[in-house]
């Protein structure tokens, strides 16, 4: 998942905790501080319900919290280590399925994908970007447990390479040095002649996948005003 998507779940679950947890513990001391009636031992008020309620709430969004915490901290450790010292592969993507869950009104993707002739290494990664299949991606995985791989590959650059300059996703280079992050850098437009009647037919081609990106979710509003200018400007 995205850090910006985890950042802002984290916000949704702690605004949760921020209203109910107080307003539970709340509504509990005034339970307590009531009165009871002469031939009760509790007060017979709403507090003590709507304290319950609420006290649950916070309580549970707080377990929540620190289980995705701790989950996502794992995994962000398990990814440093495979990214430094993992083997490296080249895999491809097999599919692209939107997950159903919109995180600040853009749908989030599930790429998966294997390694050629090594079925057992796979991975799987969530964005909001996605690429078609059949794209190569750099991966490290673990030899002793190769079904998590993990993807090196910046996959939104290749699709801004795609959207602007309809290049395909280009094969990673085929060995890779530990330590050494991999890094992406936009392809240089190929040469078009002036004036040609394909290019303004490729532009117009180019800005309908993008905006069908932009529909889909895949990209936000601000990305695709800045690569629509980019393209027009091109």
């Amino acid at each position: 998942m995205p850090r910006s998507a985890k950042v802002i779940t984290f916000i949704v679950l702690g605004i949760q905790v921020a209203w109910s947890l107080p307003l539970g513990i709340g509504f509990l001391t005034q339970w307590l501080l009531a009165e009871p009636e002469p031939d009760s031992l509790f007060p017979e008020t709403p507090y003590m319900p709507l304290g319950l309620a609420f006290t649950g709430i916070g309580l549970v969004m707080t377990a929540v919290i620190v289980t995705l915490g701790v989950v996502w901290w794992r995994r962000a450790q398990r990814e440093r280590h495979l990214r430094e010292h993992g083997a490296r592969a080249t895999g491809v993507v097999t599919e692209v399925a939107p997950t159903g869950t919109r995180i600040n009104g853009r749908l989030l993707f599930k790429i998966s994908g294997e390694v050629p002739g090594m079925p057992q290494v796979r991975f799987q990664q969530r964005g909001f970007h996605t690429v078609p299949p059949g794209t190569r991606l750099a991966v490290a995985y673990d030899p002793a447990s190769p079904g998590d791989a993990v993807v090196l590959d910046d996959i939104a650059a290749l699709v801004r390479n795609v959207i602007l300059y309809g290049n395909p996703p280009q094969p990673p280079q085929p060995s890779y040095r530990p330590h050494q992050p991999l890094v992406l850098r936009d392809a240089p437009p190929e040469p078009q002649d002036a004036g040609s009647g394909g290019e303004a037919v490729d532009i117009v081609d180019r800005i309908a996948r993008l905006d069908e990106l932009r529909r889909s979710g895949a990209i936000s509003e601000d990305e695709y005003s800045r690569l629509k200018a980019r393209l027009i400007e091109s």
